[in-house]
């Protein structure tokens, strides 16, 4: 039986090294079967690996975005584990309404809570914490 705090501890550290990495890929890191590592994130986050993924990459891209300008959209996508500019330009535009340049320029649809905590902990934040694109934007 695995230690599921400890497990998922280790679990938010590697995403935290390999951002972008697959459920098969962090699985076979820990060592454990993706079922299990499937599990434990839905037990501890309430979400999907794909859900769970997707908002650490999030917190990841915007608080790079709005911390660090030295760096390209490009380095941010990258540092971020987006396989692309053009998926963190999708992903940002279907969850926050804005292109990472807009985003980066001070436009923000992120909670008043989210907003004051960009530079924590990257994965606090879930999809419900975004303002979904409609077609009016």
């Amino acid at each position: 039986m695995y230690d599921h705090n400890g497990l998922y501890a280790r679990m938010s550290a590697a995403m935290e090294r390999y951002p972008g990495a697959s459920l098969r890929i962090l699985a076979s890191g820990l060592r454990i079967h993706p079922h299990t590592a499937g599990t434990v994130i839905r037990r501890h986050s309430g979400m999907r690996f794909v859900e769970w993924r997707a908002t650490r990459q999030a917190a990841v891209a915007c608080a790079l975005l709005r911390t660090r300008p030295d760096l390209s959209i490009k380095e941010i996508a990258s540092a971020a584990g987006f396989s692309s500019t053009s998926v963190l330009d999708h992903f940002l535009r279907r969850t926050c309404g804005l292109s990472p340049s807009a985003f980066r320029q001070g436009g923000s649809v992120w909670p008043a809570e989210a907003r004051q905590s960009t530079n924590s902990t990257a994965g606090q934040f879930r999809a419900a914490d975004f303002r979904p694109l409609t077609k009016a934007d």
